[in-house]
């Protein structure tokens, strides 16, 4: 079973930063068909932030664009800022460490032009298929696929 570490190491930089994993983000039409079995995507590993409090997946609106990546529409998101209106883009997301794809539509949060760390933010969409071990007063946390 493949497990991974994303913790900050010590349970002040974990507060502050949070669980993160490496992901590569685009979009492969090919991989939609069936014909490959892996997308296809740019080889940059990019920062994610492993959040339990969003229901779904994101990513960072400006790296859609620079990406681009097709836009399929708009979403309306609320958060502790509020509501608004977000765009939607397909693509994949994949979590490298956990050699995991996701496909579908994700939202285009403000993520880097609000100053994150990361840029994208796997929610409870993603945590669905995955058994999360948070040990706050280690700063340690594991992630491993869940038995199906």
């Amino acid at each position: 079973m493949k497990q991974v570490s994303c913790g900050a190491g010590d349970s002040g930089s974990l507060m502050i930063e949070g669980p993160m994993l490496r992901v590569r983000i685009g979009f492969d039409p090919d991989y939609f068909l069936g014909k490959n079995p892996f997308p296809s995507l740019p080889p940059t590993d990019l920062p994610a932030l492993v959040d339990t409090g969003a229901t779904y997946s994101a990513i960072d609106s400006a790296l859609g664009t620079y990406l681009g990546l097709p836009r399929v529409g708009t979403t309306r998101v609320s958060g502790a800022h509020g509501s608004g209106e977000l765009p939607l883009y397909a693509a994949q997301v994949y979590v490298i460490d956990l050699d995991y794809t996701m496909t579908g539509r994700f939202a285009g949060a403000h993520l880097s032009s609000g100053n994150q760390k990361c840029l994208a933010v796997l929610g409870r969409s993603f945590l669905r298929d995955f058994t999360m071990v948070y040990e706050g007063h280690s700063g340690r946390v594991l992630i491993h696929r869940s038995p199906t």
